[in-house]
């Protein structure tokens, strides 16, 4: 069952010595590798040695290096010319005609180690190395992602390999901003408290719109106007509202409009805090709208008052965060605030 814990005990004689065999075992594997690595052995035993010990441990970073070394040395006329370093944006590749199945090996070896470890920098990163070298489907990668974000929402290794696969597939209607932020409202819409989500929204939200008009700004606070009521001590939706404030306040001239969205985001964060008194986010959220008010000159008259208020609000329902809020007090009183 979900959420309870399993009864704390010992483990008995025969789980200890399972355990010991199979560390026994793994070791075993790994000092054959490096053995093996030490003695410039390029052979294909060597490349199944790799893959059987990066199917337990996805994360031994130093057996991804050697067997995209071991790759070179086995298969050097399909490797020809593709540097085996570094990133590869516009080098040659290696055709499917020729290298698919390298490519497959390899990628069924990524996402063996991805299902034991769906975080794996390492397993990740191989996928990458891959797909930069060898021609692939990156629109079977992009619904890769998707089967691995429905297992985890929030595993942000997936989605910075989305954000590397998005630009790079041509398939798909739209631009590659308007088909990313319709995927970030798909996670959304199944989780509304999914802060990777919002943040991954947020890339393509600037690329999309990098000086955003009026209905955009407003369509993504009507977004957050539920979520903030409904869940106001979940941080990810208020720090969308305060991306989206700024965002809305890009360089250049700010219009009018701008002006009036922000006097309704304030009203609406102070409902709020009528409702919620030590809502936290709601008081940091309006500080920042204060702070904004304030670089714009459309601050009323005690401006600086409201956000020592608040500020000293936080303090009384923040304590953890105590040191922060008394500099900022600090700060004010030296600027003379």
């Amino acid at each position: 069952m979900h959420n309870r814990k399993k009864a704390d005990r010992p483990p008995t004689d025969e789980e200890v010595e399972a355990q010991q065999r199979k560390v026994k075992a793994y070791r075993q594997l790994t000092g054959a590798c490096f053995q093996r690595r030490a003695e410039s052995d390029v052979s294909p035993e060597s490349l199944q040695l790799t893959a059987r010990v990066l199917s337990v441990n996805p994360d031994c970073y130093s057996l991804w290096n050697w067997r995209r070394e071991l790759l070179y040395g086995l298969y050097p006329s399909e490797l020809q010319g593709v540097p085996m370093h570094g990133v590869n944006e516009s080098g040659p590749m290696v055709p499917s005609s020729v290298g698919a199945a390298i490519r497959d090996v390899e990628l069924r070896l990524s996402a063996d180690a991805l299902r034991k470890n769906p975080k794996s920098y390492s397993a990740w990163r191989h996928r990458v190395w891959v797909l930069e070298r060898f021609e692939g489907d990156l629109g079977g990668e992009l619904r890769l992602t998707r089967d691995f974000l429905a297992l985890d929402a929030r595993n942000f290794h997936c989605m910075n390999y989305r954000q590397w696969l998005a630009p790079r597939w041509t398939g798909g209607e739209g631009s590659v901003a308007e088909r990313e932020v319709g995927f970030s409202q798909e996670l959304l819409n199944a989780n509304p408290a999914n802060a990777s989500a919002f943040h991954y929204r947020g890339t393509y939200l600037k690329r999309l719109h990098p000086h955003p008009p009026e209905d955009a700004v407003r369509d993504e606070l009507r977004l957050l106007e539920s979520a903030v009521f409904t869940e106001p001590d979940d941080s990810s939706a208020w720090w969308h509202m305060m991306f989206v404030m700024r965002w809305g306040k890009h360089e250049g001239s700010v219009g009018q409009w701008f002006e009036t969205v922000l006097e309704e985001q304030v009203a609406l964060v102070r409902t709020l805090l009528e409702l919620e008194e030590a809502s936290k986010w709601g008081l940091v959220a309006l500080v920042e709208l204060l702070h904004l008010q304030q670089e714009l000159g459309t601050a009323p008259e005690d401006a600086t008052q409201q956000v020592r208020d608040a500020v000293q609000s936080l303090l009384e329902v923040d304590p953890t965060h105590a040191v922060r809020y008394r500099g900022m007090l600090r700060r004010m009183e030296q600027a003379g605030a």
